[in-house]
């Protein structure tokens, strides 16, 4: 029995010491696989290249993005704009009145590292209308070719986004420059980002107009040419120094009083409207010059925009040539550098801890002269002024980089027309994502 015992005994010590065996075995085994997989992935991500970084218009929402993130990368963002306004003179058509004033979703992405596309729709208004659906393939910087519908390359003040424009709205020579069109653009940055042009043909929308589909054959032609000669070189005073010219050319012939604008104030009331009966009859030429300049906590932005288009009522026609300008300055109280691109808080809004965000000053004067020839024939004498100068003050509050609040004091004088002055206070809350 005891002889038994231990060969029972030694049969069972064997066994769970070949079991042993066999596991030590499968781990090393296992080890060793993992370890060459290891390899191979150090490998591999030293034969790929590192990704490019996202582009600037991407340091907001949320991404999606493929496991490698060079093949397709997908931005969800949004912007909503909650507005106040409140007139302090008897305005006609005016109102005080609460407003979603912008309410868009944001869909934008990159493909293969070098082809970027966005889908930009609006829901303000209780309505549904698509403000820019482009595609942009940026494989050389020098070179990039954007079709569908997107802005206009031509006012300074408009091609700033609209989370990061200075007032609540745009200043006067946004009524004399375009929108958004739909065309084609080649442009791109050249001599280390110190220049950059845009070369576009599109289909022509009227002045302060956005265009989803053409009125006619006719296509405009429009240039741009924006100069930063001391970026990255010389005194760092001058490094945001900007200086530029744009244009555009076109002729409407077919598109009638489609082709031809009305004018709103800086509060959004109309001041000025062609008769009925008058249409865009030929040729149309504008012309702007602008320029900014950033220094530290400091900016100013100017330009100056001038829109000829020959018009017709009846046998009568005539050219007629409108003008605006305006020059707007800025102060960031807490120190915080102000840019083309607009305020990035150094602290977020935290009072427990002591944080309040940036605060800004801002002043602008403006001004929009309608060519004397408009009236009587063109223009009604007595529901069109002929010119109309405004100036505003705000505040900017912005709570950290997503949160902004702005309260702006607008005044306007009219010369001619049914009203001499124009007094409001426009408000806003501000969430971009």
């Amino acid at each position: 029995m005891r002889l038994s015992t231990f060969r029972g005994a030694a049969l069972a010590s064997l066994s769970l010491l070949a079991c042993a065996a066999s596991g030590a075995a499968q781990e090393v085994a296992a080890s060793s696989t993992t370890l060459t997989l290891e390899q191979r992935v150090e490998a591999l991500e030293r034969r790929v290249p590192p990704t490019a970084p996202a582009p600037p218009w991407t340091r907001h929402g949320f991404w999606l993005s493929a496991p490698n993130r060079a093949d397709f990368r997908l931005r969800l963002g949004g912007v909503l704009q909650s507005d106040d306004r409140a007139f302090l003179t008897a305005a006609p058509n005016g109102a005080d009145e609460f407003l979603v004033r912008r309410a868009r979703i944001y869909v934008e992405g990159v493909i293969q590292d070098h082809i970027e596309f966005r889908i930009l729709p609006d829901f303000a208004s209780g309505q549904s209308l698509l403000q820019e659906a482009w595609v942009d393939f940026n494989d050389l910087p020098e070179l990039r070719l954007q079709a569908g519908k997107m802005k206009a390359p031509l006012s300074l003040e408009r091609l700033v986004a609209d989370v990061d424009t200075l007032f609540v709205e745009r200043g006067l020579p946004q009524d004399i420059a375009p929108n958004r069109d739909v065309g084609a653009q080649l442009h791109g940055q050249l001599f280390n980002r110190r220049a950059e042009y845009a070369l576009a043909v599109v289909n022509g929308a009227a002045d302060g107009a956005s265009d989803d589909a053409d009125s006619d054959n006719n296509k405009d032609f429009v240039g741009r040419l924006f100069l930063t000669p001391f970026r990255g070189s010389g005194p760092a005073l001058f490094e945001d120094l900007g200086v530029g010219m744009a244009g555009s050319y076109g002729r409407q012939r077919d598109g009638g009083a489609a082709g031809l604008p009305a004018y709103s104030s800086e509060a959004q009331l109309p001041f000025f409207s062609y008769l009925t009966g008058v249409a865009a009859a030929g040729e149309r030429e504008r012309l702007m010059p602008q320029a900014y300049w950033y220094a530290g906590p400091f900016g100013v932005l100017g330009e100056y925009v001038s829109s000829s288009q020959q018009v017709a009522k009846g046998a009568a026609s005539t050219t007629l040539t409108n003008r605006a300008w305006q020059a707007a300055a800025s102060w960031v109280l807490t120190g915080e550098k102000r840019a083309y691109e607009g305020v990035k808080p150094k602290t977020n809004f935290d009072p427990k801890n002591r944080g309040w965000g940036a605060f800004e000053l801002a002043g602008r004067y403006s001004a929009l002269w309608i060519d004397r020839a408009a009236f009587p024939v063109y223009a009604s004498p007595t529901a069109s002024a002929r010119r109309a100068d405004a100036e505003s003050a705000g505040l900017n509050w912005y709570l950290n980089g997503n949160v902004r609040v702005a309260v702006d004091y607008l005044r306007t004088v009219y010369a001619g027309g049914p009203r001499y002055l124009e007094q409001a206070v426009f408000s806003r809350v501000q969430l971009s994502f």
